[in-house]
């Protein structure tokens, strides 16, 4: 794939960013995957001349319910908690309606380009996954792409987890540790997901997506080398 063209980030409010490295990415578009109570205290830093997008991937009208973060007992139920969440991704309408309208702003604009969540894993990187195997790329290089979220996130992974173990014990820890962090189960349920429903990941594109075969040439033209 092309380098310099598309990003994938954490968040990238004021707290967060390098403003020196944003700047000289040379966006022409920033593309924002979190829920209006994630935008409103933390809003993103635009820099001048780039666009800003948001595609609200969870949606501000879904009940969390088990999937609320501080019902998380230990680490098993934290990997079935966000293996629900990638098997949403693909089953609920809003989150494929988003996903859909990422790909086509992508693929439109030629220019480079960040999309990114709150953490940079899950809505972003079902989201990469998308793109990637569009144009190409192979499952098993889409899934070490992932999986290195867990080496570049690594000091803020330990962070989270030690904060979590000393306010909650040594069980929570561990659950706050696998929700900071990328496991490959997670993706696999989305793309499993994608396969019973649709039946394989074109199916998802072409029924669940929307996406044509237009669509998919621009976003290779713009990403493959």
């Amino acid at each position: 794939m092309r380098r310099g063209v598309l990003y994938r980030s954490n968040a990238l409010d004021a707290a967060s960013i390098d403003a020196e490295r944003l700047a000289a990415a040379g966006l022409t578009g920033v593309f924002d995957l979190r829920m209006t109570v994630e935008v409103t205290p933390k809003p993103d830093v635009v820099p001048d001349g780039a666009r800003y997008v948001r595609f609200n991937v969870i949606g501000d009208e879904v009940e969390l319910g088990a999937l609320d973060p501080k019902s998380l007992k230990d680490a098993d139920g934290a990997r079935g908690m966000l293996t629900d969440v990638y098997r949403m991704f693909v089953t609920e309408d809003n989150a494929r309606e988003q996903f859909s309208g990422l790909v086509r702003a992508i693929a439109e604009d030629p220019g480079a380009q960040v999309f990114h969540c709150s953490a940079g894993k899950d809505r972003t990187g079902w989201a990469a996954a998308i793109a990637q195997r569009l144009v190409g790329v192979s499952a098993d290089d889409v899934m070490a792409d992932y999986l290195l979220t867990n080496e570049y996130s690594a000091a803020t992974i330990e962070k989270i987890a030690a904060g979590a173990t000393a306010e909650r014990g040594a069980a929570v820890g561990e659950a706050a540790r696998v929700l900071a962090g990328v496991f490959p189960e997670a993706l696999e349920a989305a793309f499993a997901e994608a396969d019973a429903r649709y039946g394989g990941f074109d199916g998802y594109v072409r029924d669940g997506l929307g996406l044509d075969g237009g669509v998919i040439e621009r976003l290779r033209a713009k990403l493959v080398v």
